[in-house]
C-alpha cells in the first residue's frame, strides 16, 4: 500500500484571469466566438464536466459551454451558432449555447428550443449531463449530454402529450418541481411531480444523489442511489406516514424553512450539508454524520446551551456576520468572522470549504484541517476552524476601468463583482477555482495549487506488476492460467496502453499540458475498461543509487496520483494502479526523461 502526499512543493503564485466574458454589458450569446472576446449575460452558475469543459448558466435564459477539450464529448450544438454559420464546429477556446433562448416550455424537446426562466447554480453528473435549477420556474431540469439516462425520474408525458418521455441526447427534461407552481415539498413523493420553491443551487453527494437548495428556505435531496447514505429524513414525509422510506426517484426534505435566503449548498465527504444563508449572513451545517468531522461550532448553539453537541439532523452555526462592516479579516476563527451575503459554496479535494463572501467582495476558505507547508491557494499555512481570504479585495470597477484592477495579477488583489452573487466550482484537471461573477459578466479562474485529496492509497497486487524487462519470452501459458484469477483473461486480450510523460531534469511536478494529457488518458482507461495500470518512473541519467530510485518513484507517484484523481472524477475509482521506480533511463541528450504508463 502506498500513501501519496499531494501538497509537497513550493507555495504557488496565485493569479486570476477571465476565461469567458469580456467585462462588458450583457448581450445575446455569440456561439462559436472566442470565449474571452464575447459578452456573457449575468453568469449565475458554473460547472466543470468530466472532460474539463466549463458549463455556464446565464440568468437571461441560456446555458453555454466553453470548449476546453479537443473533441465535443456529446453536447448538441445549434445549427447556425446564432451567427449564420452552418453547422457549429466545436473549437477549443470558443463558447457554444447548449440550452435556452426560445419559447418552448415542453420537456423532452431539444434543449436549444427550451425557454429557461432564470437558470442558476448548475451541477454536472458523472456522465456529463447538466443539471440546472430554474429559479423563475420552480423546477430543476437536466440537459441530456449522455446517450443513456443514468437514473433520473422522467415524467410520463414530457408536458407535451407524448405517451412516454424517452431520453434523447440533446433534449431537456424536468426532473424535479412543477413549472410555475411553487409550493411546499411533499416528502417521499416522486421528484417529477414534487413542488419546489425557487431552487437556486444544486450539487451531487458522493453517492450521486442530487442536493438542491431552495432560495426561500429549504434543502431537498433527489434520491438517485439505491440506499440512503445517512440523511436524516422526516418522520411523516409530510403526508401522515409513520416514517419516510428512501426510494430512488423520490424527493425528500432535509431542512424546511430555517433559512431566510439560501444561495449555496455543498455536501462534504460525510454527507453533512453546508448552507449559505445570504439574508441572515451566516454559514450553517446540517449534521448528517454521527460525529463532527471538524466544524468549529459556536459555544452556546445560539440558545444558551454550552457547549454545542453534534447531533444528526440538527443545524449548527459555523460562521456569522457578527462584526461591524470592516475589511474582511483573514486567519481568524470562522465562528466569529464576518461572512456577508454568502452565496456559492464548494468543498475542495482536501475538505476545505470555499464560499463567496459578497459583502466584502472576496472568496473565503474555511479550513477543515491544518496545513504548515506547501499549502494551496498561496497560503503559507492555515489552522483548522479559521477562515482565510484566497481571492478578492481589489478596487471596484469604475466606468473607465475595464477590465478591473487586478485582472491577470494576484488573486487577492483582484476586484470580484458581487451586486447579486458569485458562484464557485472546482476545475480538478488544472487544480483551479472557477468564479462566475454575475455583475461583471465574466467567469474567472485562479490557481489553487494542489487542491486534490491530501492522500491517495493505491493497491499494487502482483498481477499488475510490470517486469523489469519487456521481454515476452519469460511468460508462459501455464504460469498465467494456474496462478492468476479469471479476470486476467480479459487483460491478456487487451492491447497494452502506453503513454510517455517527459520531465525536465530533477523535476517531479506535472505541467498543465501533462495534466490535460492524463485527463484524456483517464477517459481512454475508463471507456476501454482497463482494470489496472502499472506506472514506471525513470530518473535522469545524472542520478545514481538511492537518489535515482527516489526521483523515479516521485515521478511515478505524480503521474499515478493525478491519473487516479481524474479516474475518480469521471466516476471510475476501481482501476488498480501499481507504482514503482524503473531506475536510470540511458538516453541522450540529458535534458529530459520519461515516466512510462503501461497496462499490465
Amino acid at each position: 500500500m502506498l500513501g501519496l502526499a499531494l501538497n509537497a512543493g513550493a507555495t504557488p503564485t496565485v493569479d486570476i484571469h477571465a476565461v469567458a466574458g469580456n467585462f462588458l454589458p450583457d448581450a445575446t450569446p455569440n456561439d462559436g466566438a472566442v470565449a474571452t472576446s464575447t459578452a456573457l449575460d449575468h453568469p449565475a452558475g458554473v460547472g466543470v464536466d468530466p472532460d474539463g469543459n466549463y458549463v455556464i448558466a446565464e440568468r437571461a435564459g441560456y446555458v453555454q459551454v466553453l470548449a476546453n477539450s479537443a473533441t465535443n464529448p456529446g453536447y448538441v450544438l445549434g445549427s447556425d451558432c446564432y451567427g449564420g454559420s452552418s453547422p457549429c464546429v466545436w473549437t477549443q477556446g470558443e463558447l457554444f449555447t447548449i440550452a435556452g433562448g426560445h419559447a418552448n416550455l415542453d420537456d423532452g424537446v431539444s434543449a436549444l428550443d427550451y425557454s429557461m426562466d432564470t437558470p442558476t447554480g448548475i451541477a454536472i453528473d458523472a456522465s456529463g449531463n447538466v443539471v440546472v435549477p430554474l429559479q423563475g420556474a420552480d423546477e430543476v431540469i437536466v440537459v441530456a449530454v449522455s446517450t443513456n439516462n443514468p437514473g433520473y425520474p422522467l415524467r410520463s408525458d414530457c408536458y407535451g402529450g407524448s405517451s412516454q418521455c424517452l431520453w434523447s441526447q440533446g433534449d431537456v427534461y424536468i426532473v424535479a418541481g412543477q413549472a410555475a407552481s411553487p409550493g411546499r415539498l411533499l416528502d417521499g413523493s416522486s421528484a417529477a411531480t414534487a413542488q419546489l420553491d425557487t431552487p437556486d443551487y444544486a450539487t451531487f453527494d458522493n453517492s450521486g444523489n442530487l442536493i438542491v437548495d431552495e432560495y426561500n428556505g429549504g434543502v431537498a435531496v433527489l434520491a438517485l442511489s439505491g440506499s440512503n447514505p445517512g440523511y436524516v429524513l422526516g418522520d411523516d414525509c409530510g403526508g401522515g406516514s409513520a416514517q419516510c422510506v428512501w426510494a430512488e426517484g423520490d424527493v425528500f426534505s432535509l431542512a424546511a424553512g430555517p433559512f431566510s435566503e439560501s444561495r449555496g449548498v455543498a455536501v462534504d465527504s460525510s454527507y453533512n450539508v453546508v448552507i449559505a444563508d445570504s439574508d441572515d449572513q451566516v454559514l450553517l451545517v446540517l449534521a448528517e454524520s454521527s460525529t463532527n468531522p471538524g466544524y468549529s461550532l459556536t459555544p452556546d448553539c445560539g440558545a444558551g446551551s454550552s457547549p454545542c453537541v453534534w447531533s444528526p439532523g440538527v443545524v449548527f452555526l459555523i460562521s456569522e456576520n457578527s462584526l461591524p462592516a470592516q475589511d474582511e479579516p483573514s486567519g481568524t476563527a470562522a465562528t466569529g468572522t464576518a461572512v456577508g451575503f454568502p452565496s456559492g459554496t464548494v468543498f475542495d479535494g482536501q475538505g476545505n470549504l470555499l464560499v463567496a463572501n459578497n459583502h466584502y467582495d472576496v472568496i473565503d476558505m474555511l479550513a477543515m484541517s491544518d496545513c504548515s507547508t506547501g499549502c494551496p491557494y498561496g497560503l503559507n499555512s492555515y489552522t483548522q476552524g479559521d477562515i482565510y481570504v484566497i481571492a478578492g479585495g481589489g478596487s471596484p470597477v469604475t466606468a473607465t476601468t475595464q477590465p478591473p484592477a487586478g485582472e491577470n495579477g494576484p488573486a487577492t488583489s483582484a476586484f470580484l463583482g458581487s451586486v447579486t452573487a458569485n458562484y464557485l466550482a472546482l476545475d480538478n484537471v488544472n487544480d483551479a477555482v472557477l468564479v462566475a461573477e454575475s455583475s461583471l459578466n465574466v467567469v474567472r479562474t485562479f490557481d489553487g495549487g494542489e487542491i486534490a485529496a491530501t492522500t491517495t492509497t493505491y493497491s499494487v497486487p502482483p498481477t499488475f506488476n510490470v517486469p523489469t524487462t519487456t521481454s515476452t519470452t519469460t511468460t508462459t501459458s501455464t504460469t498465467t492460467t494456474t496462478t492468476v484469477p479469471t479476470t486476467t483473461t480479459t487483460l491478456a486480450r487487451k492491447a497494452p496502453l502506453r503513454a510517455n510523460f517527459y520531465f525536465a531534469l530533477d523535476v517531479t511536478s506535472l505541467s498543465a499540458a501533462q495534466k490535460s494529457h492524463l485527463a484524456l488518458l483517464a477517459r481512454t482507461v475508463k471507456n476501454e475498461r482497463f482494470p489496472g495500470l502499472s506506472i514506471i518512473g525513470y530518473s535522469d541519467p545524472l542520478s545514481t543509487g538511492a537518489a535515482a530510485s527516489e526521483l523515479g518513484l516521485a515521478r511515478a507517484q505524480a503521474v499515478a496520483s493525478y491519473l487516479h484523481q481524474r479516474l475518480v472524477a469521471i466516476g471510475d475509482g476501481t482501476v488498480t494502479i501499481g507504482v514503482r521506480a524503473g531506475g536510470v533511463l540511458d538516453k541522450k541528450p540529458y535534458s529530459s526523461d520519461r515516466v512510462a504508463v503501461l497496462s499490465s
